[in-house]
């Protein structure tokens, strides 16, 4: 339709108009050899005029072009992978640049790789340009200016919900806090940072130290490394007062102990960390401290000193109401029980905690489901043990 105006509008098609017009009345007018003729004539011209107005009409305007309704930048602007990439690099630049010293470079690189990033609408990119101008002020011993860098990079970072980078933004905004000796603001920031960075559920990993204390146990990089990491760890907290902070060392030293084999160690620092949990009002981290101080007792056969630490770390499940850690409580009831050989209260125990499991979908049923299927087995109920053991293999599949 587009097509046909233009060549109803063109010269051309008004040339057609008037011959089709002249053979039409020719056609009613004339008599004949003279209509014969004339309508000839006029249908001819017609058709060479048509032609000819087809052949000058313009093809179908482009988006954009040629008054169709083109998009805004913001709602149409794509970037090819290539300028994405590039302001990646750049930041890693800027980046190399810092390090070897060179301010004015990296200043300018990062404000290209921003240009870069605004112009596409990228808003990670933008927090990443923000992070790096807060670094560079912080290198150069410009905190307001680094504060207001690390404010922006982490507003940003929080709305695109990139929760590891404010994590790291909180790390690195404490570091700053710590280096201008406002200690209190420097505690603050790294407590932020850890509570984002605990929250995360995909695997994660960074180089800052504090951010490597809830991993550094497992000795991911080898055991001189986690100790370094726990020893650097302590160092910071107390340089910035956060005393509180130090008992997640204590908590964390007990599980590299307990890594190693050093079993009476680990109890030790467990329990160090339960009582200062304690002290805090950290009820749930005290009563997950006392599980472990309780695990020993029990694998020591220190029964009396198990039952008391259950106690206690039951009361704190049943006060904060965490029904995970009421599980893992009665799941320890029961291998209690079995050391003692009351089987039958042991599988009890067993049963009720692979329940409250199951219904959680939490990892820890396979455990509790095996050990039912023992304490019956001991029992000499060969077929409840197959049911808790097919169990276990389905809840094995499940996880």
């Amino acid at each position: 339709m587009a097509i046909l105006a233009q060549v109803l509008g063109s010269i051309w098609g008004i040339g057609a108009g008037i011959s089709l017009t002249v053979a039409v009345v020719a056609a009613v007018g004339f008599k004949g050899r003279l209509r014969n003729l004339c309508a000839a004539a006029g249908t001819g011209f017609a058709v060479v005029f048509a032609a000819l107005a087809l052949i000058a009409a313009p093809s179908e305007a482009p988006p954009g072009v040629g008054g169709q309704r083109q998009e805004s930048p913001a709602a149409s602007f794509e970037v090819p992978a290539a300028q994405d990439e590039r302001g990646k690099q750049l930041i890693a630049e800027a980046e190399q640049q810092l390090n070897r010293g060179d301010t004015d470079a990296a200043q300018a690189t990062i404000a290209r790789a921003l240009q870069l990033f605004q112009e596409r609408g990228d808003r990670v990119g933008q927090a990443h340009a923000y992070l790096g101008f807060a670094r560079m002020a912080h290198f150069t011993g410009q905190s307001d200016e680094a504060r207001e860098n690390y404010k922006l990079a982490l507003t940003l970072f929080r709305e695109a919900e990139e929760s590891a980078e404010v994590a790291r933004v909180f790390m690195a905004w404490g570091d700053l806090e710590q280096d201008v000796f406002q200690w209190d603001a420097a505690a603050q920031y790294y407590r932020q940072g850890r509570t984002v960075w605990a929250a995360l559920t995909e695997e994660k990993s960074d180089p800052h130290v504090l951010l490597k204390l809830e991993t550094a146990p497992t000795m991911p990089d080898g055991e001189e490394a986690a100790w370094e990491v726990l020893k650097q760890a302590k160092l910071i907290f107390e340089n910035v007062g956060d005393m509180e902070a130090l008992d997640d060392v204590t908590f964390a030293r007990g599980r590299l102990f307990q890594t190693i084999g050093e079993l009476s160690n680990a109890r030790g620092e467990f329990k160090r960390a339960a009582a200062g949990y304690l002290r805090q009002g950290k009820y749930p981290l005290a009563a997950i401290a006392t599980l472990h101080v309780a695990e020993f007792d029990i694998g020591k056969g220190y029964n009396l000193s198990a039952a008391v630490m259950l106690d206690q770390a039951g009361a704190s499940f049943n006060e904060t109401l965490d029904p995970v850690g009421q599980a893992m409580v009665r799941l320890h009831r029961g291998n209690l029980a079995r050391m003692l050989g009351e089987f039958a209260m042991a599988a009890a125990h067993f049963h009720e905690a692979a329940n409250t499991l199951r219904s959680l979908s939490h990892a820890e049923e396979v455990n509790a489901r095996l050990k039912l299927g023992q304490v019956w087995e001991v029992l000499g109920d060969a077929s409840r043990a197959v049911t808790a053991f097919e169990r276990a293999v389905q809840a094995g599949t499940e996880i």
